[in-house]
């Protein structure tokens, strides 16, 4: 394995802001989905709410399929959108932690001297990855929690959310609050994320600008007296 050089560092440091990048774009599609999600949910309670004899029409039966449909695919959109966005945070994660970091020199010195230029330590919660490990193993989730779950997925607005939704639901999704709430495992705010990799950004930004000067400084360190 080689050492962390100037090249090395300007790589992780590259490979980050791509990603962080990315991250965003995720977020931006989450924050869109969301919103139409919204919308689509509005419009079928509306129908759910029309008197009987009404909501027999066949336009209206037509209207309440297709908001049906609508919801189902923005509901698949969200959960392939945050799993995409989960793979990148954990990208970052062993990028900036990485595997076996305490056994072996290189990564130990390559995720030490990058979290000391983006100014974080092995803490940083951009680090954590409870969320997206336990979303990549929820084999060992169902494990845990058995059968004391009814529902694999639901999708649901704050103001519906009642406590055995919390108790008989795997992921839940509260759309309005952009929030994940996994059994076993916590909740999760998607918005903190969010602010998490536009703050990761900014600092690898400044990494990246301050890159040359910080290797012509340790040239110059490292240079033999005259």
């Amino acid at each position: 394995m080689l050492p962390v050089d100037a090249g090395t560092e300007f790589k992780f440091l590259t490979e980050l802001r791509y990603l962080a990048d990315a991250g965003l774009g995720h977020g931006d599609r989450i924050r869109a989905i969301m919103q139409e999600w919204s919308a689509a949910n509005e419009t079928a309670n509306r129908y759910v709410r029309l008197p009987p004899e009404q909501a027999r029409a066949r336009e209206l039966t037509n209207q309440w399929h297709a908001s049906m449909q609508a919801l189902q695919m923005l509901q698949r959109d969200l959960f392939v959108t945050t799993d995409a966005l989960l793979g990148i945070c954990g990208r970052i994660a062993l990028i900036l932690r990485p595997h076996r970091e305490d056994t072996v020199p290189v990564r130990k010195e390559r995720g030490e001297r990058l979290r000391t230029i983006l100014g974080i330590d092995r803490s940083h919660p951009v680090l954590d990855r409870t969320l997206r490990n336990k979303w990549l193993h929820y084999d060992e989730v169902l494990d845990e929690i058995g059968a004391s779950y009814v529902h694999a997925q639901r999708f649901i607005e704050s103001g519906a959310l009642k406590e055995r939704d919390r108790q008989n639901t795997l992921r839940l999704y509260v759309v309005d609050e952009m929030r994940i709430v996994y059994a076993g495992v916590g909740e999760f705010r998607l918005a903190e994320q969010f602010e998490l990799l536009a703050d990761l950004e900014r600092r690898v930004a400044a990494g990246i600008a301050s890159w040359a000067g910080r290797w012509r400084d340790d040239s110059d360190d490292d240079a033999d007296p005259q």
